[in-house]
């Protein structure tokens, strides 16, 4: 990252949301129980809606908002 001077590391990157799930379950990772209630994606109480069938796993992150990032990744 050339604007922080940063190199970044990345070793979940390729990762499928399968390979992670499988992971949890077989190392049986603690997790947030909003996942199992339509939450793939949780971030503040303010900015997150449970998703809906069909939908992107993001989704629900911001929905009430028309910013859809908060600035982070810029």
């Amino acid at each position: 990252d050339r604007t922080f001077q940063l190199i970044k590391f990345n070793p979940l990157a390729k990762w499928t949301s399968s390979d992670v799930w499988a992971y949890i379950r077989m190392h049986e990772v603690p997790y947030n129980v909003l996942h199992e209630q339509n939450y793939p994606s949780i971030g503040c109480t303010h900015c997150t809606t449970p998703v809906l069938p069909g939908e992107d796993s993001r989704a629900g992150r911001w929905r009430q908002f028309s910013k859809a990032e908060c600035g982070l990744h810029k």
